[in-house]
This record gives C-alpha cells, structure tokens and sequence, in this order.
C-alpha cells in the first residue's frame, strides 16, 4: 500500500482516472448534487495523492537514492563524498573502513568506472533504523589499455540510519549472472 500511495506516480493515475470515471458514469445515471460533489471530491483526493507522492519521500526511495548516489560518487572519484555515506564501523568483507577506501583509491587509479547503471533493487526494511539493499550495478570501465563494457555485479548493502541519513555499515559483493566478479577483493585487489 505503501508503493502505491507513495512510490507510484503511474499506477496512483491510473487508479484515480478509473476512480473518476466510476464516479462520473453513477453521478450521469443518478444526477444531483450530491453526486456531482462526489465526482469532485474523487478528482481531488486523486490530485492530493499525487502532490503527496512528489513532495513525500519514502525510506526505499531515500536507501535506493542513496545507492545511486554512491555509483556516482565512485564513478567521480569523489571518495571523500562516499566516505561521508559509510559507517564508522564499515565492514566490506573483511575491510575496514579505512582499508576499504585505501583499496578504493589504489583500484580507481587504474581503473575508471563509468556510466554505471543500477537495476533490480531488493530493498528489506528490517527495523526503523536498519535495511538491506540488494540490486545489480553495470558499468564501462575504462583503462590505459582497454575499455570493457557492461560489467556486470550484484551488491548487498546493510544500512543503518542516523538521523535522516542512511549509511552503509556492511558491504557485499554477490554472484552475478555471466560475471567473472563474485567478491569484493575481485573488484578491490
């Protein structure tokens, strides 16, 4: 219900024009106006829908964002601004936070990711203040001697949330499709 109300610009739409149409088709065989007043009420609530659909942001919205926001940092290089996103007490596979984005700065060195592109988001709410992002990430990477397109990898993120900001506190590498990159230290030699 969540999705719909607050997620779904297109399916809300949907929904309020069949609304509006149901509501206009019994007030023409029943006209009055009561009727014509119902019409309008429906048009509203749909049009209300839609205003707290663009001005509400959800947590799955805000981690999936956030995720986005993070292929972008890397794809900058602006390691600075992903740090900002990490926990303190960040855990990729073995790595601590320092370690990870030493290893992150070695590897972009050589290798520069662009155009990364983030699909089939899995996104569990486990408490108020934590989730589990999974979702897969292709990219291009660019090197001084090749260019290898549409490297595909799969990604599980636990977040913890400190205020209104959610921060990655585990990091995951997952087995993806037809992908020769399984593990973190794949990516982070």
């Amino acid at each position: 219900m969540s999705s719909l109300l607050f997620e779904n610009p297109v399916r809300w739409g949907m929904l309020s024009v069949g609304a509006i149409v149901v509501a206009a088709a019994i007030a023409r065989v029943r006209p009055s106006k009561r009727t014509g007043r119902a019409v309008l009420a429906v048009a509203a609530a749909g049009l209300a829908g839609l205003v707290l659909q663009l001005t509400v942001q959800t947590a799955r919205e805000r981690l999936i964002a956030t995720c986005v926001a993070m292929a972008g940092d890397v794809e900058r290089g602006d390691l600075d601004r992903l740090a900002d996103r990490l926990d303190l007490s960040l855990n990729a596979e073995g790595m601590d936070r320092e370690r990870f984005l030493d290893a992150a700065r070695r590897t972009l060195t050589h290798y520069h990711p662009e155009e990364p592109r983030l699909a089939r988001f899995e996104v569990t709410l486990e408490a108020e203040d934590r989730a589990v992002v999974v979702f897969d990430a292709t990219c291009r990477v660019v090197t001084s001697t090749q260019v290898l397109d549409r490297i595909l990898t799969r990604w599980r993120l636990n977040f913890l949330r400190e205020g209104d900001e959610w921060r990655v506190r585990r990091i995951e590498m997952l087995p993806a499709p037809n992908s020769p990159l399984s593990k973190l230290s794949d990516v982070l030699p």
